[in-house]
């Protein structure tokens, strides 16, 4: 859970003025949150952008574990997949 609240720390800290004002630190989810709200979520619509910067939302089953990480299944020369490890 400790790796989990990490992650979602150091991506608070890289958010934008805008999505700071429109969700104050008060109102931010924790590790407990986010687990509780996608315990029993499989489906999501996952946005990427690509290279050129375009964005890409597909519909995806995923888990999320409590260490932060996120299993989505996918085939290795899958567009998404390449979005996720630039």
């Amino acid at each position: 859970m400790d790796d989990l609240e990490a992650l979602l720390a150091r991506s608070w800290a890289r958010a934008g003025r805008a999505l700071k004002a429109a969700w104050p630190p008060q109102r931010r989810l924790g590790a407990s949150d986010i687990l509780r709200l996608t315990g029993d979520t499989r489906f999501c619509a996952l946005a990427t952008t690509g290279p050129r910067g375009r964005a890409r939302i597909v519909p995806a089953s995923f888990h999320l574990s409590a260490a932060g990480d996120i299993w989505l299944p996918t085939t290795g020369d899958a567009r998404r997949l390449g979005d996720l490890r630039q």
